[in-house]
């Protein structure tokens, strides 16, 4: 089964990412993986941390000229941050270094708590946001394996604040109108209105969240399984979305409209098609009982507003358990825009996890042989 896992912190040397049981003989787009990874950095309303970094990948394993060779994947994204911070806190071990006031809304306090730290310091590296750039990476390389399948995705801002995008566009229109502003917003009056809430947000030393639609196309009918809850599609794919920082709801096709119609209004109609069945609509999000249909997956992805406040809420210093307000870390105002992007590789990473549990996970050359007989015998049922 493919694994992934990352380590490291948002201001030490670099996030390190391991994935295991991915299949050999794969060619290695790392252009692509970074261009992704420069995706993530981008978008109105981030903060001074994105002008430092510029995210490229160093494959440590798993990769011989150029190509995967099936053993364990380990890439690492090199903090250029790492200099200053070394300078200015690491080498303290002294009160001044000691953070004691939690912020509202982040993990300070529940990790100091759970942890038995002395500080929150530690909280705050590990639970950082920095850590999607590992997801992204992974997610990345995992879509050049599915593209030599057939596959494609996009992603596009639907919400920021209080003003939503008016209609649904389609994957070819997300395709090309997404990328032509800093919101990743496929309407420019709302893509206006979105930056003016932003600025609004960052003069008042507020934060904003929002929501991002991802579309998965030419995925194979038949990934995941009703069989149990841990081998669902859907479930896994919410799961993964979820590990994302400040997601807090994640919908699978039109699940929040359909919560208030009627079943004759949205189950997908079924027939016969030249290659195959198919559906006259895609309520379901390309998922049904757990199982890939062969629509486009539609994913949702449903952010709070960041934690971090200029203008802070109340707290308690830990140490003195007295009355204060929340201290402030550097931080986005709204990471909406560039947020789409890591939700798109997460989901990403799950379907070739259950693509890879489908058609084997040694060789591409075995994935492919049993590829096309899965198709040649789907479309003789």
């Amino acid at each position: 089964m493919l694994r992934l896992l990352t380590a490291g912190e948002s201001h030490n040397r670099g996030t390190l990412v391991v994935l295991d049981g991915f299949p050999a003989g794969l060619h290695v787009d790392e252009k692509y993986i970074n261009d992704k990874l420069s995706q993530r950095q981008k978008g109105y309303g981030r903060g001074g941390r994105m002008k430092i970094e510029h995210d490229t990948v160093d494959f440590l394993s798993g990769v011989f000229q150029g190509k995967t060779i099936g053993s364990p994947i380990s890439l690492m994204i090199w903090n250029k941050d790492y200099a200053n911070w070394e300078k200015q806190y690491k080498a303290k071990h002294d009160e001044e270094s000691i953070v004691a006031i939690p912020r509202p809304g982040h993990a300070d306090l529940s990790g100091y708590l759970k942890y038995g730290f002395d500080s929150i310091r530690p909280v705050i590296e590990r639970a950082s946001a920095r850590s999607t750039a590992a997801f992204v990476a992974a997610g990345a390389l995992c879509m050049t394996l599915l593209r030599g399948f057939g596959a494609d995705s996009v992603f596009h801002t639907i919400q920021i604040g209080s003003r939503k995008i008016a209609k649904d566009f389609s994957f070819s229109q997300i395709k090309e109108l997404a990328g032509n502003n800093d919101i990743n917003c496929c309407e420019e009056a709302a893509a206006d209105d979105m930056r003016r809430l932003i600025d609004r947000a960052k003069g008042e030393g507020n934060t904003l969240g929002g929501a991002v639609e991802v579309r998965v196309r030419d995925i194979v009918a038949g990934l995941g399984s009703y069989a149990q809850w841990d081998g669902r599609l859907d479930s896994a794919i919410a799961q993964a979305v979820m590990a994302i920082p400040s997601v807090k709801a994640v919908e699978i096709g039109n699940a929040l409209s359909a919560s208030g119609l009627s079943g004759r209004e949205v189950q997908d109609e079924i027939f016969r098609a030249q290659n195959g069945y198919a559906r006259r609509s895609n309520n379901c999000g390309g998922i049904e009982g757990g199982i890939s249909t062969g629509g486009e997956i539609v994913v949702r992805a449903y952010f709070k507003p960041i934690p971090t406040l200029k203008n802070p809420l109340p707290s308690v210093d830990v140490r003195t358990k007295k009355a204060v307000e929340a201290r402030f870390e550097r931080s986005d105002v709204c990471a909406v825009p560039s947020a789409g992007v890591i939700v798109e590789m997460q989901t990403i990473f799950v379907l070739t996890r259950f693509f890879l549990e489908k058609f084997g996970c040694d060789s591409i050359a075995e994935i492919k042989r049993n590829f096309d007989a899965y198709k040649s015998y789907l479309a003789g049922r």
